[in-house]
């Protein structure tokens, strides 16, 4: 995984994170990091004021 998206897997478990790794590299449709990639963007979503009523 790229390490400038460690951050946003942080309080996993290294298990968790193994496995997650594992996916990534045995599924066409995931690449490296993709995961981090898309709790990252999961989050700014999250963080946006935009999105509340």
């Amino acid at each position: 995984m790229p390490r400038r998206h460690l951050d946003v897997l942080e309080g996993f478990s290294g298990r968790f994170i193994a496995d997650l790794d594992r996916l990534q590299r045995t599924r066409n449709h995931l690449w490296p990091g993709s995961t981090a990639l898309t709790l990252e963007a999961w989050t700014r979503y999250e963080d946006c004021p935009a999105r509340r009523f």
